[in-house]
């Protein structure tokens, strides 16, 4: 996957699926070694290259993203033990289509 400056808050969530989809999802590791990612290490891993508004998009996503699932924290959402793949997609494609 290409590592791109990301400029909205949308745009990241769409790279943040297409990883999720793509390589997988996991609980408990930002990375495991199966190359899966959690929601925290997807945005990582599509963020990495420093940019200008990289910050204000991460937390841009992640206030949508707390609004979106009522967890504080990325990873309170990924790794309680009722969430789900499907969950935490519906959660960044809803972000995706957000204005």
């Amino acid at each position: 996957m290409t590592v791109t400056e990301i400029q909205t808050e949308q745009e990241l969530a769409t790279q943040v699926g297409n990883l999720l989809r793509i390589y997988g999802w996991c609980k408990g590791k930002t990375r495991d070694s199966l190359g899966r990612h959690c929601i925290v290490g997807a945005v990582w891993s599509v963020t990495q290259v420093e940019y200008p508004g990289r910050a204000v998009v991460r937390d841009a996503f992640y206030r949508k993203l707390s609004r979106r699932t009522g967890f504080m924290c990325a990873s309170d959402f990924n790794d309680h033990p009722q969430t789900r793949l499907n969950d935490v997609l519906e959660a960044v494609d809803a972000i995706a289509a957000s204005n």
